[in-house]
């Protein structure tokens, strides 16, 4: 990690406050919920807004109906300009089923929403939202000034930073949806036990060039050192840029953070910057143990695999991919413990099984398929056996006018793969993929019928 020196400390409050100080927000009255936002480029040059606000429904009063708790409160929320104009109103009720009383102590729920306008002008804005509860009676209330950015210049910009409890890619559609990501915001933005010991990030840089680069840092009120989780070169992009990835807290005391987003020139030099201040919480004295204890399993882990341990681009999807590329080193050695401990068929003995066939699998692909000066997991026999493992039959067979053979592995699960020989030279291509089409030459569709 590397450690950057900034000009002075800041005093508690103003680190509190941030830039923003109106948001996050939290509420008054008998319901208690937080609201948070955050701003990025909109079109035409106005700015989205986007609004975000959870609670926990444990407090809301349950009526029983036919069998049935239920829970209903209505949500009203409104914006207006400087001017009084209202841009958003927004007025609901919602009914929703609760567990018992007994269950319902148990469990951490939390109601989480969110809204945006798309077409705001930069500005100061008057924001409210109230929870009510249908049931008792009883309601919260968040009254606050929001200052709407501008992105519109024709200087290098970045958008303000949501901060969130899980980032994650994702086709189906949700208000939570950006492009193909999945961003649920933690409004509250206390970090810790209640969200896994992880904080994720999401922000825009704008009007950005193929020389710049964007560095993601936090400094702490006690400590107002940069430390730099990641440096993110633009090579080959430009305009505007996606800057998102999470952070593992088990290095991070309790207390108050700032995370800082920057875009920076060719020297190194901060072209635009954006932050947002969070707070980590943590019960001490029950992380100290487990703290170790995974410190261990890392170690153990390591050990028992070694440079196979963080290869795992053949066997993880690719929502756990793009999740474990944007994580700083700490976060990619918590990430493989989770992702093999994940993978262990007898989690309660001391060998993580999955792992040693892992290893297996890589020694014995670099052992029967070198090609030439290629490493035998490099090729593509190898790297199908590390993927699906060795195949339960094995075949020779011919395609129509050639002279060259075409090895066909067979699994019991219904996978066929083939490789051919193209060149006679023993290089031996994947030409046939049942599970995946696109990797597949229809021609050799015709050998599995023969």
């Amino acid at each position: 990690m590397r450690i950057l020196k900034t000009a002075a400390l800041l005093t508690a409050a103003a680190f509190l406050a941030g830039q923003a100080a109106a948001l996050p927000s939290r509420s008054e009255g008998q319901v208690d919920f937080w609201v948070d936002g955050a701003a990025f480029a909109g079109p035409d040059g106005k700015t989205w807004q986007e609004l975000y606000w959870s609670f926990s429904p444990n407090q809301l009063k349950a009526r029983d109906s036919l069998g049935q708790r239920t829970a209903a409160f209505r949500t009203v929320i409104t914006l207006a300009d400087s001017a009084g104009k209202q841009r958003l109103g927004e007025d609901w009720r919602t009914t929703a089923p609760m567990p018992d009383s007994a269950l319902a102590a148990q469990r951490s729920m939390v109601q989480l929403d969110q809204l945006a306008v798309s077409d705001l002008e930069p500005g100061r804005y008057r924001l409210s939202v109230g929870i009510y509860d249908l049931v008792s009676g009883s309601q919260g209330l968040v009254e606050a000034e929001v200052e709407v950015p501008s992105f519109s210049g024709r200087t290098p910009a970045v958008s303000q930073v949501e901060l969130a409890s899980d980032i994650a890619a994702d086709s189906t559609t949700s208000r939570f949806r950006k492009g193909g990501l999945t961003v649920r915001p933690h409004p509250e933005r206390v970090f810790g036990d209640a969200t896994n010991n992880r904080l994720f990030y999401y922000a825009e840089a704008y009007k950005v060039e193929k020389a710049h680069s964007i560095r993601v840092a936090f400094s702490s009120f006690k400590d107002p050192t940069l430390r730099v989780v990641d440096t993110r070169v633009l090579s080959g992009q430009s305009g505007a840029v996606v800057q998102y990835g999470g952070m593992v807290l088990d290095e991070m005391e309790n207390g108050y953070y700032r995370l800082w987003i920057q875009a920076l020139d060719a020297g190194g030099g901060v072209l635009a910057s954006s932050q947002a201040n969070f707070k980590v919480e943590r019960d001490i004295l029950e992380r100290l143990p487990q703290y170790r204890r995974i410190m261990e399993e890392q170690a153990v882990l390591e050990k028992e695999a070694g440079e196979y341990y963080s290869k795992i681009d053949l066997i993880a999807n690719q929502a756990e991919l793009a999740a474990y590329a944007r994580l700083s080193q700490a976060g990619r050695r918590e990430f493989l413990r989770q992702f093999w401990r994940k993978r262990d068929p007898s989690p309660d003995t001391p060998e993580n099984e999955a792992l040693r066939e892992h290893v297996n699998r890589y020694r014995q692909a670099d052992a029967e398929f070198r090609e030439q000066a290629r490493a035998g997991s490099e090729t593509d026999r190898g790297k199908a056996y590390i993927k699906h493992g060795p195949p339960d039959e094995v075949e020779k067979r011919l395609l129509e006018a050639e002279t060259k053979d075409v090895l066909v592995w067979k699994y019991n699960s219904g996978q066929v793969l083939m490789f051919w020989d193209r060149l006679g030279v023993g290089r031996f291509e994947m030409v046939y993929d049942k599970h995946n089409p696109q990797r597949s030459d229809p021609r050799f569709q015709r050998l599995l019928n023969q």
